[in-house]
């Protein structure tokens, strides 16, 4: 560690003067000591050493810049440190996958036969610094692919000179008689991003069911992320990232699944119409333009969900944090959620799972039970964490601690005669209700009407928070009863 600090200080110092800094470059003598130093870890040929190392310091750069105790021009120093990071971890995987794939490859004399090949699983590669992706409509295998030979080939249509030869996710032998080669974006919108291999890899998937050139909007969503995040620290970054995707977009109400344009980000995007993926894809996008790195796109399934398992769901991981930015937009929000009623925003992976799976994750044993079985198995995940997480006061727990600080039970539907019990109902005819000896009129007041069946819907509305607010039973013109919880009264 004493070593990579003096490194570091040492690349302050001698670069810091030259003041050099132009679009996509570094300072010349930053650059010369970046490779320096990681030349001397690539002979120690301790890989994951290195990648851990580089992390180490690239956390150190951030904190460093947080402090605000740097002129801009060092700032500028540590952001471009920050970049050879990024470029050098980007590049050892990329490279991994490629010799992985090369060495895979070999085994098989066929391939050498083959002008069109593709060594990493993720089918992206980099042409005239421009990141493109073949896109198969076509594609056959052998069982036994190390005895194929040219007969085959031939036999089954396939010509070495013009189709594709690759192997697939589970490093099986496939061959693309039919593919399109599409761009992705170029190298100069991303080069020095964190999270590259992941942003390309989900661009790739946007570009699935859309053509356009997309350069454009992929800018135009850069200069919307440094203009809102410049200058912020990491943390407020997330913070004013999440509130801007909620903010300026709405999940799909009329969802055809048949409409492929919906699974494109770029349509979505531009038409503000939305499902969890796109949240999540615009979600990573922004992260990674505002420079935070180590941020990821999951999916799997919320076991309670209505419609689980037939629709597998999508969230981010931002290092060992989770955010379903989905989950905090649902299609019945009533009105635009301030960040202190986020339930899914920055939360721990034990709290944040107790409702969910990853894709690759076993969970026959639960497809087969109804809605509420599930519900029922979440509730009691979530009791496990009343105690460990009360005093972070997450909002995703509000409904437990105010259930068990009220005795009230944590598995039953709350009613109105348990929220007797929290506040006390007060009846009221013509505006008037009794308390101890006299009468109160009420002036005005704002209110939702309240039933046993929305209850738990509307405490959950106001985060399980009442104060400022009254339940009354009211009295109305036809003489029938209503409940009513009400907020904003005006007494005299």
């Amino acid at each position: 560690m004493k070593k990579l600090l003096n490194i570091f200080l040492f690349a302050i110092i001698l670069c810091a003067p030259l003041n050099i800094f132009a679009s996509y470059k570094v300072a010349p003598a930053l650059e010369k000591a970046y490779i320096k130093f990681s030349t001397k870890l690539e002979r120690q040929k301790w890989e994951e050493v290195k990648k851990k190392k580089l992390i180490v310091l690239y956390n150190k750069l951030n904190k460093l810049i947080d402090t605000k105790k740097y002129t801009p021009e060092q700032v500028k120093l540590l952001g471009d440190l920050k970049k050879l990071i990024n470029e050098d971890i980007f590049q050892d995987k990329l490279d991994k996958q490629y010799l992985k794939g090369k060495i895979q490859l070999k085994q098989f004399p066929i391939v050498n036969t083959f002008s069109n090949k593709l060594y990493n699983e993720e089918y992206i590669f980099l042409e005239n610094w421009v990141w493109y992706s073949y896109f198969f409509t076509q594609h056959l295998y052998f069982d036994n692919t190390r005895n194929i030979s040219s007969r085959d080939l031939e036999h089954n249509g396939i010509d070495a000179k013009k189709d594709l030869v690759f192997l697939s996710s589970k490093w099986k032998l496939w061959f693309a008689t039919e593919f399109k080669k599409k761009k992705l974006i170029k190298d100069s919108l991303i080069f020095w991003l964190p999270n590259k291999f992941e942003l390309l890899t989900e661009i790739r998937d946007d570009k699935i069911s859309l053509s356009d050139d997309t350069d454009l909007d992929f800018l135009l969503l850069k200069n919307i992320t440094k203009k809102l995040t410049d200058g912020k620290t990491e943390k407020v970054k997330i913070e004013l990232i999440y509130d801007y995707v909620l903010s300026n977009v709405e999940y799909t109400r009329n969802i055809n699944l048949n409409d492929k344009k919906i699974f494109s980000w770029i349509h979505t995007y531009k038409n503000k119409d939305w499902v969890c993926e796109w949240y999540t894809k615009v979600l990573l996008y922004m992260l990674t333009f505002a420079d935070i790195r180590d941020v990821e796109v999951i999916r799997g399934y919320v076991i309670d969900a209505q419609d689980f398992p037939q629709i597998w769901h999508a969230w981010v991981r931002v290092k060992n944090m989770y955010f379903d930015p989905t989950f905090d937009d649902p299609i019945t929000t009533w009105k635009t959620k301030q960040r202190d009623e986020y339930k899914y925003f920055n939360l721990p992976k034990d709290l944040f799972y107790t409702n969910r799976y990853d894709y690759w994750y076993n969970i026959d044993h639960l497809k087969s039970l109804d809605l509420e079985t599930r519900k029922a198995i979440v509730v009691k995940n979530l009791s496990h964490f009343i105690d460990k997480y009360k005093s972070r006061d997450y909002n995703l727990l509000s409904k437990l601690v105010f259930k068990k600080e009220n005795n009230i039970s944590l598995y039953s539907q709350m009613t109105i005669s348990d929220l007797s019990k929290v506040i006390p109902t007060r009846e009221v005819k013509d505006f008037l209700y009794k308390e101890q000896w006299r009468y109160i009129r009420i002036e005005s007041l704002n209110f939702y009407p309240i039933t046993d069946s929305t209850v738990e819907r509307l405490l959950n509305q106001v985060s399980y928070n009442l104060d400022g607010y009254e339940l009354y039973k009211w009295e109305k013109e036809d003489k029938t009863f209503e409940y009513r919880l009400a907020y904003d009264i005006h007494t005299k």
